[in-house]
């Protein structure tokens, strides 16, 4: 999965060697050019994936199968950097309140801050199906089901969508 941030100055990119995947970023040069890629070192034990800016914060949403010792979880998980002018913020999980006990994979978020990824937790009927957040005031998630009929009965993955939120793309 390639993503670009709304600026068009970062693309990111997953790349798989057997049972890792690691991230990896290019950033334009002044003279319109891309720099060569170059990994990224965020929180993992052996997977980092699915990368997706943001049309809402520009920040960059990814998978990582980092431990998060606080809540007991080895799974695979969303979360959130915001690129910088010189390189990135702190990588943090998003919350518990999206991030189950279950995979949440494949983040994509509208301009509105809707956040749709797949989850074989929750509802789901299918390996892995689609759902759709809202993140509250008070900073937890309320995770919806997309309409009856959306998601099929085998896994529906690699998620992105229109900065407006009119379409949303992936595979069934």
């Amino acid at each position: 999965g390639l993503t670009e941030s709304p600026d068009g100055m970062i693309r990111v990119f997953a790349k798989e060697a057997r049972d890792h995947t690691d991230l990896y970023e290019m950033r334009k040069q002044e003279d319109g050019s891309w720099s060569e890629p170059e990994k990224l070192e965020f929180p993992a034990r052996i997977k980092l994936t699915n990368p997706s800016f943001s049309h809402a914060d520009g920040a960059l949403y990814y998978v990582s199968d980092e431990d998060i010792f606080e809540r007991g979880q080895r799974d695979a998980n969303i979360w959130k950097v915001q690129p910088t002018a010189d390189g990135w913020g702190e990588p943090e999980p998003l919350d518990g309140s999206l991030n189950t006990g279950a995979d949440q994979l494949n983040p994509a978020m509208d301009k509105a801050g809707t956040l749709y990824f797949t989850d074989n937790g929750y509802d789901s009927s299918g390996g892995h199906d689609i759902f759709m957040a809202n993140r509250g005031d008070d900073g937890t998630w309320t995770v919806s089901a997309m309409p009856d009929g959306f998601n099929a009965f085998k896994a529906d993955a690699h998620l992105a969508v229109t900065a407006d939120g009119d379409r949303l793309f992936f595979y069934s």
